[in-house]
C-alpha cells in the first residue's frame, strides 16, 4: 500500500482467480538483488510463476475470436 505496488503473493492470486496459465512477474524495485525469493514466494499460489530476466522473451500465442478454452 505504501508503494502502490503489488505483492509477487498478490499477483499470483490474481493470476490463479482469473485462470491463467502462466505468470510473469516484471518490473522490479531496484532493491531486490535476488529474484529467486520473489518467485518462491508467488508460487506458493500459482506454480506456473516466474521471474523475468533481462532480455528475457516469452512466446504469447493468440487464440482466434470466439475461441473459449
Amino acid at each position: 500500500i505504501e508503494t502502490f505496488h503489488s505483492t509477487a503473493l498478490k499477483v499470483a492470486l490474481v493470476a490463479k482467480k482469473a485462470g491463467a496459465k502462466k505468470l510473469v512477474l516484471t518490473h522490479f524495485s531496484n532493491r531486490y538483488k535476488n529474484l529467486k525469493a520473489i518467485e518462491e514466494e508467488a508460487r506458493r499460489e500459482f506454480s506456473e510463476s516466474i521471474a523475468s530476466r533481462e532480455l528475457m522473451q516469452v512466446e504469447v500465442k493468440k487464440k482466434p475470436l470466439g475461441v473459449i478454452e
